[in-house]
């Protein structure tokens, strides 16, 4: 019983951010129920309602959401939780998800993942938490979630911390919009080819802009640079020279990401890898239990429901009948000397 209380309390949390009704929702959880997957439907109802918090309210939507992230979660377990709405967000933030519907733009990002962190030592982590703090400057910049990737890999490759590496490289993409002829002039690039640049490919722009600094030499000759173009100091330094000297490690990361992003199938390749381990298999057998559980639990309520009544009635007499022998205790201590008397 306990089992159907829990399930029926998730079901109900998905009517209350999806809107749906309570038919719905059953209809909803009988998909579940057909899903292959190691997830239980209490992670599935719960991938229900993020869909809900992201403003998906129809039932085929939120199923495709869920289908989604469900291979997201199963593909790349490390991602931990919350990760798959982040991940729903960056999609319809690029617009990425009007584009190609919200679950291939899901599956897309997350294959993109699962190939960058696969192939170095760059954690998937790390790269949804940068893409997250680089989505308001990179959709304005016209950048792609691959693009901005391929700076997130190299940077954790080399061990720079996720809110000081996007702050650097936020400030600097707006600085290459504020002033592009500064910026030009300090690296010593063409000024008019490079703002024409800035316009037509942000990412180019920055990468010629970082390939140009790090030819300049060592952190000696970059100090007085990112000085000059009143960057975070010593920080953004360290960050933007990481940058600088691996630009053909940002340029083979970004092609990697993009390829796996238009392809769209690593997360589902590693799912179906993921989904069919030994530890897959118990998991899916105690899920069917469970399913037993709950149905059992559903068909049990009434009489654990009159049991409970029962029990309190019961409690009640017991409750009252002390009540009075504590009243009444001189008396009752009389009589029961009378009669043993």
């Amino acid at each position: 019983v306990q089992s159907y209380a829990d399930m029926e309390g998730e079901m109900a949390n998905v009517r209350k951010f999806t809107g749906m009704t309570t038919e719905e929702v059953e209809r909803l959880n009988e998909s579940f129920k057909t899903m292959d997957t190691r997830s239980s439907r209490e992670q599935l109802n719960k991938l229900a309602q993020e869909a809900g918090k992201l403003g998906i309210a129809s039932q085929q939507a939120v199923i495709e959401y869920v289908e989604a992230a469900d291979v997201i979660n199963v593909a790349l377990d490390e991602l931990g939780e919350g990760a798959t709405r982040d991940i729903g967000k960056l999609s319809s933030i690029y617009g990425d998800a009007e584009r190609m519907g919200l679950g291939k733009a899901m599956l897309a990002v997350g294959a993109a993942i699962n190939e960058v962190s696969q192939n170095s030592t760059a954690s998937a982590s790390y790269l949804v938490d940068f893409e997250n703090r680089m989505a308001g400057v990179g959709k304005q910049a016209d950048m792609s979630i691959p693009k901005i990737m391929g700076y997130a890999s190299v940077l954790d490759q080399n061990a720079q911390q996720v809110e000081m590496s996007a702050t650097a490289l936020q400030g600097i993409i707006m600085k290459m919009y504020q002033d592009p002829g500064k910026l030009a002039r300090i690296a010593g690039i063409d000024v008019k080819e490079f703002a024409r640049l800035v316009r037509e490919d942000a990412n180019e722009a920055l990468l010629q802009l970082l390939d140009t600094l790090g030819k300049a030499g060592g952190m000696q000759a970059l100090a007085p640079m990112f000085d000059e173009m009143k960057l975070d100091g010593s920080r953004a330094a360290s960050v933007l020279s990481v940058l600088a000297g691996n630009i053909e490690s940002v340029r083979r990361e970004q092609k990697l990401a993009q390829e796996a992003f238009d392809e769209g199938t690593s997360a589902i390749t590693e799912f179906n890898v993921q989904n069919n381990t030994v530890q897959a298999q118990l998991d899916k057998a105690k899920k069917s239990f469970n399913e037993l559980s709950v149905e059992l639990g559903k068909d049990l309520l009434p009489v654990m429901r009159h049991a409970i009544t029962g029990a309190s009635a019961l409690l009640l007499v017991f409750k009252e009948v002390i009540s009075v022998m504590k009243e009444n205790r001189a008396l009752i201590v009389s009589v029961a000397a009378g009669i043993a008397g």
